[in-house]
């Protein structure tokens, strides 16, 4: 039996389970917990595994990726456990397949009618697929294995402000540490911690307006590379709720990045973040996203300034029957480096809620990179057919 063969054999028998299922919609009561099981399957087709610009190789590739989330909601305290597994296999390149983990747990605290509290740890087990991360470029002839790696991040936050109050601030602070696993030759560079601190202030002035004040300080340090730096932020605002149609989040401000090492560039300028959401019907959401930040390098320069725009609409046409349509714009420029790249991405999608429970979709989605360095440039088309939901 040839592999798309199996590969639907084993879709079809998913469906049947899944369409017997007897758990409520509600999740499982375990004493004071709800249990929500979740599910997700898929059949995808991509044409350029590697994302490569030459020796492209084509695969037809399975997903598995289910998962369990754990919640008790109080009147004080909020706890939440989360576990997901995913497991992709590509059927023309099994050297490709790779398993990551991902555990949460979060905990909430409300303290006072002003005052609520949160903390959190996560763990991730992944592995980058090649082309992407440090392994960007035709480097099939390197015989590289996909990047793995772990990380471990503990935050906290705290907000003082009571519904309808006129103001509140927001505190956030946490450390990431994200360590590769294999390649040491080439990812050993890549170690570090992050930590961080934010503050936000927002001033109601207006029911539906709210000016915002943000400040952010990081600090990135590498266990060998000479790319310690400290990023600092600092950005004024506006938090619109226009209608019941119309959202508006919008952030612009001083953005600065320095190296201890005397060496390296430093980097000020101007940054932004904007979300907006439109509600043209009920039916029918558009959602416009922009942003211009920095990146940590991936192997080319000190470090990446970003900056793209994200356009997407979702259109339900019936009860059951939806579709999504998505465009991107992304530019790199490698500071120091001379290496400038511009993504653009372009998908569609079709989705039938089938179950109560079960969501069924097929999707299309192109990238293309150009790049100064033809090394990196590359073209992919991709296609996925998914079942998720929960059980």
């Amino acid at each position: 039996m040839k592999y798309s063969n199996k590969a639907l054999l084993c879709l079809s028998i998913f469906c049947a389970v899944v369409a017997n299922a007897k758990a409520e919609e509600t999740g499982m009561a375990l004493g004071d917990f709800v249990l929500y099981p979740t599910f997700g399957f898929s059949i995808g087709h991509t044409d350029n595994v590697y994302r490569a610009n030459t020796d492209t190789v084509s695969s037809l590739y399975t997903n598995l990726a289910p998962g369990l989330r754990l919640e008790r909601s109080g009147e004080q305290v909020d706890v939440a456990l989360q576990y997901d597994y995913n497991r992709t296999n590509f059927a023309d390149s099994p050297r490709d397949n790779f398993d990551s983990h991902h555990a949460l747990a979060t905990v909430g605290y409300q303290h006072s009618r002003r005052a609520r509290f949160k903390a959190s740890a996560e763990y991730y087990n992944a592995s980058d697929r090649r082309g992407t991360g440090n392994q960007q470029g035709d480097l099939l002839p390197l015989g590289l294995d996909p990047d793995q790696w772990h990380s471990l991040g503990l935050s906290a936050g705290m907000h003082y402000g009571s519904v309808g109050a006129r103001g509140y601030v927001d505190v956030d602070l946490g450390a990431i540490r994200r360590q590769y696993d294999n390649n040491r030759l080439y990812t050993r560079g890549r170690d570090r911690k992050t930590r961080y601190l934010g503050v936000t202030y927002g001033h109601r002035i207006k029911p539906k307006t709210s000016l915002l004040v943000e400040a952010r300080h990081t600090l990135i340090d590498y266990d060998v590379a000479t790319l310690d730096n400290t990023e600092n932020r600092l950005m004024l605002g506006l938090d619109w709720q226009a209608t019941g149609k119309t959202s508006l989040r919008a952030l612009a401000g001083y953005l600065a990045k320095s190296f201890d090492d005397p060496l390296r560039a430093d980097y000020a300028g101007i940054g932004w973040e904007l979300g907006a959401t439109w509600h043209a019907r009920s039916y029918s959401v558009f959602d416009l996203s922009t942003s211009r930040e920095t990146d940590e390098t991936d192997g080319n320069g000190s470090f990446i300034l970003r900056q793209n725009v994200d356009f997407g609409w979702t259109h339900h046409w019936n009860r059951r029957f939806s579709t999504g349509l998505n465009l991107g714009l992304a530019s790199y420029e490698y500071r120091q480096s001379l290496r400038d790249d511009d993504l653009t991405s372009a998908g569609i999608s079709v989705n039938y809620q089938w179950h109560p429970k079960v969501l069924m979709g097929l999707a299309f989605k192109r990238y293309q990179r150009n790049s100064s360095e033809p090394f990196f440039e590359f073209d992919e088309n991709t296609w996925l057919l998914s079942l998720e939901g929960y059980l």
